[in-house]
């Protein structure tokens, strides 16, 4: 697959590398030995679905052969929850998918039943490009071929689909669009198309790493289905429109996010103000208490988890994560504060670093290197890390500056 993505993901680029030169000399023998099938081509795109995994739509390509009085939809995005290690390979980030070919009345009824709208568009290819796309999928979904490593942004269904007709049109689709600035980003995309499911969007903006904040190329924004769809209209190759006619297949109400993507940073500041000055007025009282611990439990186990991730697992985007120096794993130390001897002096270390780091972020924001777009969830836990950590550290230096 090319991509000209600037992460740390050799692994991926070798079995693009790998996947682009099997495509190559599987086309490079269709192609000279095209017989003229009369066949038809189609792009679907399915509208987004209410389960969190549909959220962002999804998309297949339909091969008609006249010849043969057959039609196949060649759908790449299953997976099996009872695949062996399933949520093993889900946490490490190295989940299988696989790419299957079933009847379209078959993937139709699916759509219809979970009320999606579906649409096709046909494509204006040559005799041999549309030999060469049908063999390449015919051995693709044979079961030795059709299962791929899964990543949500670089290779999923859509970059699949876009791949196999970029390499069936002689790569003019990655050197147009990978020149062709979109004006979003990863994390701006996955914010936008999680809607109003607002837990699973802030876990997965917390989640997001600085390597989603870069601005993506239109090469890069068809992993999402519908902006392929859209680029594909657009588009036009040899001098003609690469769609000669498009159709809708299902029609509901269309569910494809419109709203902003972007955060509200005086809202995160306010909750955060808001937050520290209960922290101060509720220092001395079970609620307090209860309250400072739910805070750092809370951050805690989160820093835990972007540390995991970060260490341990093929998750790309929750690398070079700088919310960690937010929601940090040392918050769980600063439960040992009232301990008595060297746990609670671990408890008392564990507030400095906290501190320490969070004016690390505070500072960041100011610098070139510190370049997440984070400034949401930093109004929201500075102010609830510095007085969480200085009751902890000196509640009564904390009382007396309230009244002051």
């Amino acid at each position: 697959m090319t991509t000209s993505v600037d992460v740390p993901v050799a692994s991926g680029k070798l079995r693009a590398a790998c996947r682009f030169w099997l495509l190559f000399m599987v086309l490079a023998f269709t192609v000279f030995a095209a017989d003229g099938k009369n066949l038809d081509i189609g792009l679907v795109t399915m509208d987004r679905g209410d389960v969190l995994w549909q959220h962002f739509g999804h998309n297949a390509l339909v091969v008609v052969d006249h010849d043969e009085n057959t039609s196949k939809l060649y759908n790449y995005g299953l997976f099996d929850f009872d695949q062996d290690d399933f949520l093993l390979r889900f946490v490490r980030g190295s989940m299988l998918y696989s790419m299957a070919a079933v009847r379209p009345e078959r993937g139709l009824a699916i759509y219809q039943h979970e009320q999606r709208s579906v649409k096709v568009q046909w494509l204006d290819l040559t005799d041999a490009q549309a030999s060469g796309l049908q063999t390449f999928l015919e051995w693709n979904q044979q079961p030795e071929n059709a299962d791929y490593r899964y990543d949500y942004l670089l290779d999923n269904c859509s970059t699949r689909v876009r791949d196999a007709l970029d390499q069936v049109l002689g790569g003019q689709l990655a050197r147009q669009w990978s020149n062709m600035p979109y004006a979003t980003t990863w994390r701006m995309e996955a914010a936008r198309h999680m809607g109003s499911d607002w837990l699973y969007k802030a876990l997965i903006d917390i989640a997001f790493g600085r390597d989603t904040d870069q601005t993506l190329t239109a090469w890069q924004a068809a992993f999402i289905p519908e902006t392929l769809a859209q680029l594909v209209q657009s588009q036009q190759v040899d001098g003609k429109d690469l769609v000669k006619r498009a159709e809708s297949l299902l029609s509901f109400d269309e569910s494809w996010p419109t709203g902003s993507s972007q955060y509200q940073p005086t809202y995160f500041a306010l909750v955060g103000i808001a937050m520290a000055f209960l922290l101060v007025a509720t220092r001395r009282s079970r609620f307090g208490k209860w309250l400072r611990l739910s805070w750092w439990s809370a951050t805690g186990v989160i820093g835990v988890a972007l540390l995991g991730f970060w260490a341990f697992s093929g998750h790309w985007v929750t690398w070079n994560n700088e919310n960690l120096l937010l929601f940090s794993p040392f918050a769980l130390l600063l439960l040992l504060n009232k301990k008595a001897g060297w746990l609670g002096s671990v408890g008392r270390v564990s507030a400095f670093v906290v501190i320490t780091f969070t004016l690390g972020a505070l500072l960041g924001q100011l610098s070139p290197w510190l370049v997440q777009q984070n400034v949401h969830w930093l109004l929201l836990a500075a102010p609830v890390n510095f007085v969480g950590a200085l009751i902890a550290l000196a509640p009564n230096a904390v009382a007396k500056t309230a009244q002051s």
